[in-house]
């Protein structure tokens, strides 16, 4: 407990930092800077991981021995200081990007709020509740893993940071580049939503729904050797990597709400209608509650699971029933054809899966681990990509490509 007074004191000013970041990143992708906005994250990496693995071994010898009692002990300090330095550089780039922006901004400076920074805390409000829910549907899961037994907590969070790889890094981008995109498109139609807005939300969603389709059928199939893979060692043992997988299993049934639910948001934030976002995520939160509460002694820990995926696909539908208002043509049906597709897609996929994965069995368990683990993500894995691409791209006008390029050009 000392240790973690100490450390939050010392990292208390990585808050303001990681601010400043988030309005320079905002401005970024105003203008469409989104490799500037995306590069900065890598200096925070390298110095965190520098922190690790030179600050903290430096600290313990070369720090002041007061550091120990004042704040954590010196090795913990000297990571401490990785984090803060890389939160400075992180900002700084960001800040660096921004400097044409910045300029003469002193002069303007003013105590007084003016109409548009009311307007954004309007809008802010409800989107800063609805972000709540996210840690109170976390706490409200780790109440109910403490009931399952040991272990249950680790396999959760483990399989979860899986499910949000794949939808950081697709999920996220394509909402990124959205809201902008939906933003300036909408104020040059005074906030009218119209067919050509309908257009572009649903291209976005269909790209985001053709990444998101493979990466659940990967974290489906190949969740066991992936967990093995990253995390069988040490105390983590056989029957964690099951654990944490038969999760994974269950958690990947969300990852297409999930991501899509980056893009909805976008939307809604480019809308203005941040409230209606709030409804869902407040319904989230009892809907995650009465779930937990009626299938964690069923199904333990994978219950949990299976009540966050429910949670976020819920989530998901109810942002998607909140277009109805604005009767754009084609929209649902265009929405329901890319479900439809995909998820058939992805259940012939699974069915192969079945039948080519046992004659590969003894390939893969012939090697020590975590070569076997390894290997059959790559051969299985390679194997489901080049199916999950050439039956997409049998239908031109839905291939990857072209909707790339559309967003592309759009952009």
């Amino acid at each position: 407990m000392p240790h973690a007074v100490g450390l939050t004191q010392l990292l208390f000013p990585y808050l303001g930092l990681t601010v400043l970041g988030a309005i320079a990143g905002g401005a970024l992708y105003e203008k469409g800077r989104f490799f500037a906005s995306a590069l900065s994250p890598v200096g925070f990496n390298l110095l965190f991981m520098a922190g690790a693995l030179v600050f903290a071994p430096l600290g313990q010898h070369w720090l002041p021995d007061w550091l120990d009692h004042q704040f954590a002990d010196r090795s913990l300090v000297g990571l401490a200081l990785g984090v803060l330095a890389g939160g400075l550089l992180q900002a700084g780039l960001q800040l660096y990007w921004c400097r044409e922006q910045l300029k003469g901004v002193g002069h303007r400076f003013s105590f007084r709020m003016s109409k548009e920074m009311k307007e954004v805390l309007v809008l802010m409000a409800p989107a800063s509740l609805a972000a709540s829910t996210g840690p109170i549907n976390l706490v409200v899961n780790t109440n109910f893993a403490t009931s399952v037994g040991e272990g249950a907590m680790t396999w959760l969070v483990y399989a979860f940071r899986l499910v949000q790889l794949p939808v950081g890094v697709f999920g996220v981008a394509v909402g990124v580049v959205v809201l902008p995109q939906l933003s300036r498109l909408l104020a040059s139609k005074q906030n009218r939503v119209d067919q050509e807005v309908g257009d572009r939300l649903s291209e976005g969603l269909a790209l985001v729904f053709w990444l998101m389709a493979f990466a659940m059928v990967f974290l489906f199939v190949l969740g066991e050797p992936l967990v093995q893979a990253l995390f069988q060692h040490g105390q983590f043992a056989a029957s964690d990597s099951f654990a944490t997988a038969q999760a994974l299993r269950a958690y990947s049934f969300a990852i297409m709400g999930y991501g899509s639910m980056k893009v909805l948001q976008a939307f809604y934030y480019a809308v203005h209608r941040t409230q209606y976002a709030l409804v869902g995520a407040v319904l989230g939160v009892l809907v995650n509650f009465i779930g937990n509460w009626l299938l964690v002694d069923h199904y333990g820990h994978e219950g949990l699971a299976l009540t966050s995926a429910m949670t976020i696909t819920l989530n998901f539908l109810w942002l998607l029933g909140g277009i109805r208002r604005y009767s754009l043509k084609g929209f649902y049906r265009s929405i329901f054809r890319n479900l439809m597709e995909l998820g058939g897609l992805c259940g012939a996929l699974v069915l192969l899966s079945n039948g080519f994965g046992p004659f590969l069995a003894p390939l893969w368990e012939s090697m020590p681990h975590p070569l076997n683990a390894l290997s059959r993500l790559v051969g299985e894995g390679l194997i489901l990509f080049v199916l999950f691409v050439g039956a997409t791209c049998v239908r031109q006008k839905r291939s990857p490509q072209s909707l790339l390029m559309r967003l592309k050009r759009s952009s």
